[in-house]
């Protein structure tokens, strides 16, 4: 039996990091039940114009996972991910966006509509909205001023960028209760890869997700969290991987990551350079942590972004499914934990 047989996965973000995730482990763990649960709180192109026409929720990360996790032909694929290039109207939307937003009204409802598509997409897993509650995200900046909208945080122009302190909701929202109940039913919890206060952190600023997680922990689950390859302006500026650690641990409070996936591979000169035109750096890893399993190992994809490769970020997270220690039992203490190529082993 191969490695994640009967295992269950729960990623939680959005953006193409998840996207870039669900791929690699529909792929290199076939046998494993891997779920999605995905941030709400998009407000740009084709999803932000969608929310505001239609009231439907943010399309875009639930599209793009469920052609992460699906089994259907790569024609309907292509069509699912295909993007309008001219036509007053259509300019800028994306079919899958558009199919979603239809798939609401036939099914009757924002889960239905998923839960049609994974029917006809033959997905592998399940796609859970993190909230149905329509909410904007608001970054409370050090200075005390606040932006709202996930698209204003996203593209803050160049100059000298006030750091983002935390980032909340507005008005509140609540947890999905099947979201809530898919991770309490994980083996491994995976956070991340993804842009931390856009497409990773607005999850855990949903009524209940924070709690959920720390329940799927008592009950056993494990905390992997995938650092990112990159840093982003307004965002992220002179993050290392420890400090990424530290701002997800952080939203958690008590509770600790049991393991981290570090890329340690290097970006091509021509990359970094197009990344430091837009005040972006690799991510360096300082994280040296006796507490939990560090893997690391070159795990990027280099065409034309610095982003992680799914077949090799797979891999490093099962390598990380490897070395952890078995689920603890009443009266045994944690063991302690080491360093781990990701390459070692597979």
């Amino acid at each position: 039996m191969g490695l994640g047989s009967r295992r269950k996965f729960c990623c939680i973000g959005g953006g193409t990091g998840l996207f870039t995730l669900l791929s690699g482990l529909r792929v290199h763990c076939p046998s494993g039940d891997v779920s999605a649960v995905v941030s709400m709180m998009d407000s740009g192109g084709s999803t932000g114009r969608l929310r505001v026409e239609h009231g439907t929720l943010p399309p875009g990360d639930v599209r793009q996972c469920l052609i992460a996790l699906s089994d259907a032909p790569s024609e309907l694929l292509q069509l699912m991910g295909y993007r309008f290039e001219t036509g007053e109207a259509l300019r800028g939307h994306n079919l899958g966006n558009l199919v979603l937003t239809a798939a609401k009204d036939l099914a009757g409802g924002e889960y239905e509509a998923i839960r049609f598509l994974e029917r006809i997409l033959q997905v592998r897993g399940h796609v859970f909205p993190v909230t149905l509650q329509d909410c904007q995200l608001v970054a409370e900046l050090d200075d005390g001023s606040e932006l709202v909208g996930e698209a204003q945080i996203d593209v803050r122009g160049a100059g000298e960028l006030v750091p983002i302190s935390r980032v909340r909701l507005t008005p509140p929202a609540s947890v999905f209760e099947r979201a809530a109940i898919a991770l309490l039913g994980a083996d491994y919890i995976i956070v991340g890869p993804g842009d931390l206060y856009t497409s990773v952190l607005p999850n855990f600023a949903v009524d209940g997700l924070p709690a959920a997680v720390h329940a799927a922990k008592h009950r056993g689950a494990r905390l992997i969290y995938v650092v990112n390859t990159m840093t982003k302006r307004g965002e992220t500026d002179g993050y290392s991987a420890s400090r990424f650690v530290e701002v997800i641990e952080g939203v958690l409070g008590s509770l600790a990551i049991d393991a981290v996936v570090i890329n340690t591979g290097r970006v091509p000169q021509h990359l970094l350079e197009n990344y430091a035109v837009e005040g972006a750096q690799p991510v360096l890893n300082d994280l040296s942590d006796e507490r939990r399993v560090i893997v690391t190992g070159d795990l990027m994809a280099r065409q034309t972004f610095a982003r992680h490769d799914s077949r090799r970020l797979a891999k490093a997270v099962l390598a990380a499914v490897e070395h952890l220690p078995p689920r603890p039992r009443p009266g045994t203490p944690p063991s302690a934990s080491r360093g781990h190529d990701a390459d070692e082993g597979l």
